[in-house]
C-alpha cells in the first residue's frame, strides 16, 4: 500500500491562493491517474503503442462549499499514437472515462472528457 503524504489546510480550501493542497484536489488527482492507467490499460490490450499520453484534471468546488466538489472541470487527454485516426482514439478516451474506477465512485459528479489526438 502507497503511503501519501500532503499539506492540507483549511485556508487551502476557503481561501484563494496555493498555501497548500486540499481534499479536492487528491480526488482529481486520483481521477487523473487512474484514468491514464485505464487508458494506457486499454491501448495495450488492443497493441497499440502510444508515443506519448498526457492526461490532466482540474477540480472545482461549488460556490457554497457545502459539497465536496461541484465538477471536474476538465479530464483531458493528450496523446501521440501514430496511425491512429481521431475517432477511434475518442472511442478509446471515453471508454476508459466510463470505466475507470475512479469515474465510477464518481457517478454524481459532472465530468468532462476532452481528449485530443496529436
Amino acid at each position: 500500500m502507497a503511503r501519501l503524504t500532503a499539506r492540507i489546510r483549511l485556508s487551502s480550501r476557503f481561501e484563494e491562493g496555493q498555501s497548500a493542497t486540499n481534499p479536492e484536489e487528491l480526488i482529481g488527482a486520483a481521477q487523473r491517474g487512474v484514468l491514464h492507467l485505464a487508458l494506457t490499460a486499454q491501448l495495450s490490450r488492443g497493441r497499440i503503442t502510444p508515443t506519448r499520453i498526457h492526461t490532466a484534471a482540474r477540480v472545482k468546488t461549488g460556490k457554497d462549499r457545502r459539497r465536496i466538489f461541484h465538477h471536474i472541470d476538465r479530464v483531458g487527454d493528450r496523446a501521440d499514437i501514430p496511425g491512429m485516426d481521431d475517432a477511434t482514439f475518442q472511442k478509446y478516451a471515453l471508454d476508459a472515462k466510463l470505466n475507470c474506477p475512479v469515474s465510477k465512485a464518481l457517478a454524481g459528479t459532472n465530468i468532462r472528457l476532452t481528449a485530443k489526438l496529436l
